[in-house]
């Protein structure tokens, strides 16, 4: 994945799952491939597949899954799931941001830039309490 070569990719995270169905994160890396190919269809199947095998850590599927809906004009399930990210994460500073810009892109401003202003916030509280 970080040589950008997504079907080979691919075909690696398609073994680990072969080798074990429960592997989640086979399943969210392998989702980010068909992401990167622009196969959101697939991408939002292995979220959701992800998120099937370990609901109370999926904040980060939930929010991946959000993109790929977004990305195929789905604002209101990738809203739904950016809210579901932030449940389980309320310091996901993405997952504010992502549903910031889609409740912009929906005609929501002001609660979009709230959402962007919190996102904001949230990455200056980390960086302080990392030292940045």
């Amino acid at each position: 994945m970080a040589l950008k070569n997504f079907d080979l990719a691919l075909e690696k995270f398609d073994k680990a799952i072969e080798l074990d169905g429960n592997d989640t994160e086979a399943y969210c890396y392998r989702a980010s491939c068909y992401h990167a190919n622009k196969n959101y269809q697939a991408a939002i199947e292995d979220y959701t597949k992800a998120i099937s095998l370990d609901p109370e850590h999926g904040d980060m599927a939930y929010n991946n899954r959000g993109l790929a809906y977004q990305a195929k004009g789905d604002l209101d399930r990738a809203i739904a799931d950016y809210d579901e990210a932030i449940s389980l994460q309320p310091m996901n500073a993405k997952a504010h941001y992502n549903r910031g810009l889609a409740k912009i892109k929906k005609g929501d401003q002001a609660g979009g830039e709230a959402d962007v202003e919190d996102a904001k916030r949230i990455s200056a509280l980390i960086a302080n309490a990392l030292g940045k």
